[in-house]
Order: structure tokens, then sequence, then C-alpha cells
């Protein structure tokens, strides 16, 4: 009797002890389950993290393939290829020069980049932040362009978002030579400002030259004139630059003895540039009508004549870089200075009138641009060849004026 009694007692005390001991391993592994650092803890983290890493990764191959149908989009409408960054357009060629110093493109293929008087060449202005050209009419300097859909729009908080008339941006806010002064008034018929109509004199006597249909003659209106100057500003803003005519604006009839008075706009070497007293480019409006006659069969970029905000993006380009020009911006020394007669474009007797491979900015033709100044006059860039004058140089006339001085500039943009 006393050896079962015994017998029981072990076996009771082994069954609390397991039982004892499996508490302990279940309270142990369920910690291990469900503790901070626990089993399924840790594999909800991974399941988060992988969440997280698929989202993230939905998301970048969103962007990339935005970025990718961005590029096909352009490849596919106007752009042929780029050259370390430039867009070269449908149409035309790589010829020479670099972004810092002065790409050149041309619309014949293997021209020589000096010397060839094959086609029309133009030369590459970088413009990394569109809010050095452009403004909000009503908001000055601070209303920060930004492209939001595609469309150029006032950003900054602080102004009034639905504000989407672009203006340009210049660079000085007196004539002659001062430049580098960043202006950020517009001031309907009122000093240097872009786009605007001029309407004559601010007492309302005068000749109203912009509505004068003998002059004007259906070309524009202020709405065009607006439309034209933001159509163009949301191209450079996308682009992050535009294209300048590497010489005065010719016409395609020109050679190195006339000037022609048919054809089409030209920039090209060794041939006469048009003034107002062509036949068609008579006065400043015949200028501004031939300048948008420039196109390629591609049909890859917009020609106008040159806005004001882009003459001064040029300079500062230049001004602001690291090429051995720099200085000649401000110089009245590189230009046919005194001559007796205008020279063909890109002359080599005036070889020192070059600027990062722009051609002719310190001689031969002043240049009317699109820029207007008080009520009733337009505003001309650069020297001439009578007159010791920058390319800096920034003055006024009435645009019924016809000379043989008062010459232009092509620019394109990229459609």
């Amino acid at each position: 009797m006393r050896n079962k009694r015994t017998s029981k007692g072990i076996t009771l005390i082994a069954l609390v002890i397991t039982i004892i001991v499996l508490l302990i391993l279940a309270g142990v592994s369920i910690a291990m389950l469900t503790g901070k650092n626990g089993i399924i803890t840790q594999a909800q983290n991974a399941k988060n993290k992988t969440a997280e890493a698929e989202a993230k990764e939905k998301v970048d191959l969103e962007d990339q393939n935005a970025l990718i149908d961005n590029i096909v989009k352009n490849e596919n409408n106007n752009i042929k290829e780029y050259h370390n960054g430039v867009p070269i357009p449908k149409g035309f060629y790589y010829v020479g020069g670099e972004k810092d110093t002065g790409l050149v493109i041309s619309d014949k293929e293997n021209d020589d980049m000096e010397n060839s008087k094959k086609g029309s060449q133009f030369v590459w202005i970088p413009v990394e932040d569109i809010n050095k050209m452009s403004q909000c009419e009503t908001s000055g300097g601070n209303c920060n362009l930004q492209l939001v859909d595609g469309i150029l729009k006032c950003t900054n908080p602080d102004h009034n978002k639905t504000a989407e008339k672009i203006v340009g941006k210049l660079w000085a806010i007196n004539e002659g030579e001062a430049f580098g002064t960043e202006n950020t008034t517009y001031t309907p018929n009122s000093r240097f400002r872009e786009p605007d109509i001029i309407t004559g004199n601010s007492n309302g006597t005068g000749t109203d030259y912009d509505n004068n249909l003998e002059y004007n003659n259906g070309l524009f209106d202020l709405n065009s004139l607006k439309n034209d100057y933001k159509v163009m500003a949301t191209s450079v803003a996308k682009n992050k630059g535009f294209y300048i005519g590497r010489y005065e604006t010719s016409l395609s009839t020109a050679t190195e003895a006339n000037a022609g008075v048919s054809g089409t706009a030209t920039s090209r070497a060794g041939v006469i540039p048009t003034a107002t007293n062509n036949t068609l480019t008579n006065m400043w409006y015949g200028l501004y009508n031939i300048s948008s006659t420039y196109t390629v069969e591609e049909g890859s970029v917009q020609s106008s004549m040159i806005w004001g905000s882009q003459y001064d993006a040029m300079l500062n380009w230049v001004k602001n870089g690291n090429g051995v020009d720099k200085d000649k911006i401000t110089t009245k020394d590189i230009g046919g200075n005194y001559s007796k007669s205008i020279a063909t474009t890109g002359s080599s007797s005036y070889s020192n009138d070059s600027i990062n491979n722009i051609r002719d900015l310190g001689g031969n033709l002043m240049e009317w641009t699109l820029e207007a100044n008080n009520t009733d006059v337009r505003v001309f860039r650069g020297g001439f060849y009578y007159g010791p004058y920058s390319p800096s140089n920034r003055y006024y006339s009435n645009p019924n004026y016809n000379g043989a001085d008062y010459g232009s500039r092509l620019t394109l943009y990229i459609n």
C-alpha cells in the first residue's frame, strides 16, 4: 500500500511540472509570435514594407513612362535629336559649337560653320529659368512662372494664380547703353514693355500707328501679340531655350550685291540684310510681317521678329557665361563703325563682330524688336554701320521710319 501511494505522488508532481513547463513554453511562443519583435509582427512589417516598395515602384514606373512618353512625343513631333542637351528641331542639322558658347544649327546639311553661304543658320540661347525672361503682367517679377499641365502659369500663392497674361521681363529701365537692371514693371502705354500696341501720343493726337491700316493693315492687334508672346514663352519654358538668327534678317532673293525685294525671311551668311527701305520690308511693319515667313518643310519651328526680352536673354546668357566674348556686349568697337555702306552678313571684314557665334550685333544694321516704348515708338537694339554703339544699345524710333540702316533679326521657337 505504501508503495502505491508513493508512485501516485510522483506522477502528480511530474504532471504539475509538465503543465508548468508547457505554460512557460506557451508564453514564450506567444511572445515570439506577437511581441514587438515577434514573428507575426515582423511578418506584418515585411508585408507593409513590400506594399510600400511596390507602390513606390509603381509611381517611379509611371514617372519613367511619362518621361519616355514625353521624349517619344517630342521625337515624333518636332525634335529630331538632342546634342548635349540642346534640342535640334526636325529639318535642321548640327553645324558646330556647344551650348555654353554658341551651338549652331542650319537648315542645310554639312554647312561649314564659319563660311558657308548655303543655308539659314541659328544659335541656341539657353534659358534655364523662364522667370529670368518673362513674368506675369500684374504680379511683376515675383509671380514664379511654371509649366502646369503644359500651360505657363503664375504659381506664387501670394498672387492671383489665374493671372496668366505673360509679358516680357526686360533688363534696362533707360535707353542707351545701360544694361543689366532687372525691370519687373509692366505698364500699358508707358516706357519699355512687351507685348503692347502703340497708338500715338499720350494726349491722343498724332499718328495712331498700330491702328492705321496704311501701316498695320490687319497684321496684328493687342490680343494676338499677347497670345504670340505667351505661346513663345511657353515653348521656351518647355525646351529651356530658343534659337536666334546667327545673322541679321535677309531675304531669300538677297545676294552679295543687293538685298532683294521678294522672297521669304532667311538668316544666311554673305548676303545683304534687308532693311526698312526695301519694297517687301517697308517700315517696321514690313519687317514684322516678313519675319514670320521663315519655315522648314517639317514645320518644326515658328519664326518671329525678335522680342526685346529674347534679346536681353541673349545678352544675359553671354554676360553670365564663361565664354571669351562676354565683354563684347558693352563695347562700341566690334562693328563696322563709321563705314560708308552696309556689309554682307557675317562679313570677314568685321570678323571681330561675333559674340558666341552670333554675328553682326555691333555693326551693320540696327535691329528692330517687338518691344514698345511709350505710346508712339518701337525699340531697336545694337549698333549699325555708321554708329559707335554696342550690342547692348537700346533706343527707339517711330515704326513708320524708312531707312537703309534699320533691319531686324529672326528668332525661332520649337512648335
